[in-house]
């Protein structure tokens, strides 16, 4: 398991450290640097009990974004799950994330034209 600790630096830099993660099992929170504080039971029964968030590869795939203070699909995420070991990996669904990017375009091209 890897990890990125982020959480003084976006602390000094004034961003809400904590990441909201939302299914439609339930919800999850981890802390700045991608550990877990909280995650509902259900998410717990669906895809076991998550250790990190892997911020490295959301904050390479979203350049200039920030994760921090916001809530986000499950989806956008790579998480690792406790399986007893080191973690098992979930990666992002690149889908997904094809799918908003899309539909991000669609939004912004709607607006221009107004």
């Amino acid at each position: 398991m890897t990890g990125f600790d982020v959480g003084h630096e976006t602390a000094e830099a004034g961003y809400l450290t904590d990441i909201g993660i939302c299914s439609s099992h339930g919800n999850a929170t981890f802390d700045a640097a991608g550990r877990i504080i909280e995650q509902d039971d259900e998410l717990v029964e669906v895809y076991g009990a998550f250790l990190q968030l892997d911020i490295c590869e959301w904050m390479a795939r979203y350049p200039g974004e920030k994760p921090f203070g916001k809530e986000h699909d499950i989806l956008d995420f790579g998480i690792w799950i406790d399986d007893g070991k080191e973690g098992e990996y979930m990666g992002p669904e690149e889908g997904w994330r094809q799918d908003r990017e899309l539909a991000s375009r669609d939004e912004l091209k709607a607006e221009e034209s107004v």
